[in-house]
């Protein structure tokens, strides 16, 4: 029965150990790091034109608290299915004309 007190207490210790020192590293950054979730998104850079990428090249996550990540805007990359051009479009503007895939974002 001692031995298992002891155990819970090592445990116990490791636990509060380890979330203090989780908690330190959190204000650490907060306060060592001007640069803000949304400068982060918005710097973020493009691949070059016509490199082969993957999807997670191809996405960041949304400022909006609706939909979780959105596709870069102004890439134009060789996907493994195929060419995909993805122009900076507003919505109610028209894609323009291309035989490429073309994704609206």
């Amino acid at each position: 029965m001692k031995a298992l007190k002891n155990i819970l207490v090592v445990i116990i210790s490791i636990i509060i150990t380890l979330t203090f020192i989780e908690v330190c590293f959190r204000i650490y950054f907060t306060i060592n790091n001007s640069e803000s979730f949304e400068d982060a998104i918005m710097n973020s850079k493009n691949p070059p034109v016509g490199s082969t990428a993957t999807l997670g090249v191809m996405i960041r996550p949304s400022l909006n608290p609706k939909i979780i990540y959105q596709l870069k805007p102004n890439l134009d990359v060789i996907f493994p299915d195929g060419h995909l051009k993805i122009p900076h479009l507003w919505p109610g503007q028209n894609p323009p004309p291309s035989d490429s895939r073309t994704v609206v974002s």
